[in-house]
């Protein structure tokens, strides 16, 4: 470095020789030892020591610090002041590299910076170059959003490197549709910028809400009349109620689902001037399940079906009471696996099923039509179970749900197979009205239907026999959901 510091010595002070002299003529020698000189200092401008002294020396030149700089040159050459023109000469010198083109030259050298650029949502770019000798600032915005965004400034610093600093009072203001330059975009200034300051990002805990409710009740509406008819029909007005209420629980691998159902209708007609009732259901459902896998849950559900009012069979005119609450009364307990790929549908697969039967009231009822024996009030199967349920939506105003239930007794004609299939299709009109289709498909191997048949015009009972039970009903609504 001492071989480089002299050169430029050398190479100042023919510039400054030649300056102070000007109406003199150049002497060949210096002029000679200035052609070295440059020659030498351009064979080494890719050289970092060489750019290091040379900033070293700017530096001391722009604070006016000649006293460092003199003695900088009288440690790197190794020489006194007066062998080079003393301390004037050296002043002399120092004005004259400031204003020298070749000593600005070599300063850009020196620099050595890094030029880059940075570019906004919008595409526009900013030209950014470090070790500029002064600091410099510019501000910027971080997009979240069109309506959310983050301010803060970049500063390159004297010394080789940049520093990036977030705005302390930030608040969030509309775009108002209109495209603004990301790095001109203003932030106002509140009275009371405390107010908004951002709030330190916090470690935080997800809460999970578990339980899930609701209940959905449909009141649905049919009415026939007729007025000299000639092909003749009855007059009739029914109401049918389907309230359904739900608590659900759902928490990582495990999930329990409990349904309770209450289904209600009346119907007043021509043929039976009073008000009967057409259908009465009570029936709850719950159903625990602990994850297997992916699809797959252990699973256990309980089931209880019965009725809460009094059942009558109506034939010539007269009314028999037929059914009451809890009798008969339905209790199942089912213990499998269940398939769950999505939440639209479910398949429950039990080799052990428990099923009972009860009769409260044998002395008024006849406990044999439900496939108990005479004189007992309970009786008990066991044997496979299957349960397929499928709830969507077919159209954007149809929802469909069905559900499908098998069940066989291991120890009574296990070929035979029980059978409940349930439908129910809405066809929305509203949010509030729906046209609703459902139908009800039963067989059980154990249950005897009534019979009937007419003599000379006359409904007249023929004995009891096993039978598809079928029930279907279309009406107009209205669905409510809490």
């Amino acid at each position: 470095m001492l071989k480089y510091i002299l050169i430029i010595v050398i190479w100042a002070g023919s510039i400054c020789s030649s300056f102070a002299q000007q109406k003199e003529a150049v002497v060949p020698q210096d002029s000679l030892y200035l052609q070295r000189a440059l020659d030498i200092l351009d064979s080494y401008t890719k050289n970092d020591s060489l750019k290091q002294a040379l900033q070293v020396l700017e530096q001391n030149i722009k604070q006016d610090k000649t006293q460092k700089a003199i003695e900088v040159l009288k440690n790197a050459s190794g020489q006194s002041l007066e062998k080079i023109g003393g301390k004037e000469k050296i002043d002399s010198l120092l004005q004259l590299l400031k204003s020298d083109a070749y000593f600005t030259w070599f300063s850009d050298l020196a620099k050595d910076s890094i030029t880059f650029n940075i570019y906004d949502v919008l595409g526009n770019q900013t030209k950014i170059c470090t070790n500029s000798k002064e600091m410099s600032s510019q501000r910027y915005w971080l997009y979240k959003s069109e309506t959310d965004s983050l301010g803060f400034w970049l500063h390159t610093l004297p010394e080789d490197g940049i520093l990036l600093v977030p705005d302390f009072d930030i608040y969030q203001e509309s775009a108002q549709n209109t495209e603004k330059n990301a790095l001109m975009l203003p932030i106002p200034i509140k009275e009371n910028p405390e107010a908004y300051n951002l709030i330190p990002f916090m470690k935080y805990r997800r809460i999970l809400q578990p339980w899930e409710s609701g209940v959905v009740t449909n009141i649905d509406f049919s009415q026939s009349h007729f007025q000299n008819w000639v092909k003749g029909g009855e007059n009739s007005v029914a109401i049918r109620s389907d309230i359904r209420a739900f608590l659900n629980y759902k928490k990582y691998n495990t999930e329990w689902e409990n349904d309770l159902r209450w289904k209600y209708g009346i119907i007043q007609s021509d043929k039976i001037a009073d008000i009967v009732r057409n259908e009465d259901l009570l029936e709850f459902n719950s159903k625990l399940g602990l994850k297997a896998s992916k699809k797959w849950f252990y699973s256990m559900q309980l089931n209880m079906k019965t009725q809460l009012f009094n059942g009558y069979v109506y034939k010539d005119e007269k009314e028999q009471r037929i059914s009451d609450f809890l009798s008969p009364g339905y209790l199942s307990l089912a213990l499998g696996m269940d398939y769950k790929p999505s939440k639209k549908f479910s398949l429950l697969l039990s080799a052990v099923t428990g099923r009972l039967t009860y009769m409260h009231d044998i002395e008024e009822l006849d406990e044999t039509t439900y496939g108990i024996e005479e004189g007992e009030k309970l009786w008990g199967q066991l044997g496979p179970y299957m349960a397929i349920k499928w709830k969507d939506k077919l159209f954007s105003s149809v929802h469909f749900d069905t559900s499908l239930e098998l069940f066989s007794n291991y120890f009574n004609n296990p070929e035979n197979i029980d059978v409940d299939w349930n439908t129910i299709i809405d066809m929305r009109i509203n949010y509030f009205m729906t046209t609703r289709l459902s139908f009800q498909l039963l067989y059980d191997d154990d249950v005897q239907v009534p019979l009937y048949e007419k003599v000379n015009g006359v409904k007249q009972a023929r004995g009891t026999g096993k039978r598809v039970q079928f029930n279907e009903n279309f009406s107009i609504g209205l669905i409510f959901v809490l």
